[in-house]
């Protein structure tokens, strides 16, 4: 629904855009539809399943990997964005090192400055999961899929399961081919 400021405005007209056509409101919804972005999980990586009614969980899958298969060249985007969620939930940074390309910079713009290169973002995810509860959690909402190299990703923070307030978020990922492994730039 759009909200005028002033009555006397006229009212835009709604549209709903998928990659090459933008198409009225009033169409069709499957052709309002067509190219929007999947989510598609490969169970190689991870699960998805619904925690209830509003929320996903992103569990590690129980299969077993073959030993002469690069999984994190065969990564897309989504999939490496989402193996560093779950690491930081986790709290196993270990787990998100080759994840992160050497000169990465990483920029909230909670901070005055940016973390440049891996170490440095290291340093404050160790520092960040060391100040908060293990009970206070990452669950993505939204995931970009359609692009590799670049991810957007809507988030908020779990207690314990539950919303925390005031927390959600958005975050964007560039991400590159390096050495054979897909990482974040």
């Amino acid at each position: 629904m759009v909200r005028l400021l002033a009555p006397s405005f006229p009212r835009p007209p709604l549209f709903v855009t998928n990659r090459l056509h933008t198409y009225p409101c009033s169409a069709p919804a499957d052709l309002r539809n067509r190219g929007r972005p999947t989510r598609r999980h490969r169970r190689a990586f991870f699960e998805v399943c619904a925690a209830d009614s509003s929320q996903t969980a992103v569990t590690a899958a129980q299969e077993e990997k073959r030993e002469d298969f690069d999984y994190q060249s065969a990564c897309s985007g989504a999939d490496v964005v989402r193996q560093f969620y779950s690491g930081v939930n986790n709290r196993n940074l270990s787990s998100v090192v080759d994840l992160i390309a050497r000169d990465c910079v990483y920029e909230d713009l909670v901070f005055p400055k940016p973390f440049v290169g891996r170490e440095a973002i290291l340093e404050f995810f160790d520092k960040f999961m060391n100040t908060i509860s293990k009970d206070l959690q990452f669950a993505i909402d939204d995931i970009s899929e359609e692009d590799s190299s670049a991810i957007g990703v809507t988030w908020h923070l779990e207690w314990k399961g539950k919303e925390f307030p005031f927390s959600k978020g958005c975050s964007f990922y560039r991400l590159d081919v390096i050495d054979g492994k897909r990482q974040i730039m």
